[in-house]
């Protein structure tokens, strides 16, 4: 007779089976999740950085969006104003659109 909680991990299946799928980031919607835009900075610490998003049509006007949320925290004191490292993806929203999420890392304060 098997019982539950018998295998390597004590759920009764391997670890390999309960590995996550990487993010899509070809869609907006992956970087809603804060763990999937910081996922896409190689050297991102949770405790000394910060990442900002925004999603915009024109690339541009998302990166100002960007700086204008940092800016934001600057003045409150939680994070610098400079960024460390930057990104820009092409997306596609839920309607089908072409947009562009910009993100930005930034340190804490």
């Amino acid at each position: 007779m098997r019982t539950k909680g018998i295998g390597p991990n004590n759920l009764g299946c391997s670890p390999l089976k309960l590995d996550k799928k990487k993010p899509n980031f070809k869609k907006a919607a992956t970087f809603d999740n804060y763990e999937n835009a910081t996922s896409t900075f190689p050297n991102f610490n949770s405790a000394t950085d910060t990442v900002f998003s925004a999603i915009s049509i024109d690339p541009g006007a998302a990166e100002i969006n960007v700086d204008r949320q940092s800016q934001i925290s600057g003045s409150k004191g939680a994070s610098n104003t400079n960024p460390l490292a930057q990104n820009v993806y092409k997306v596609k929203t839920d309607s089908g659109q072409k947009a562009y999420v910009a993100l930005k890392k930034y340190s804490k304060q």
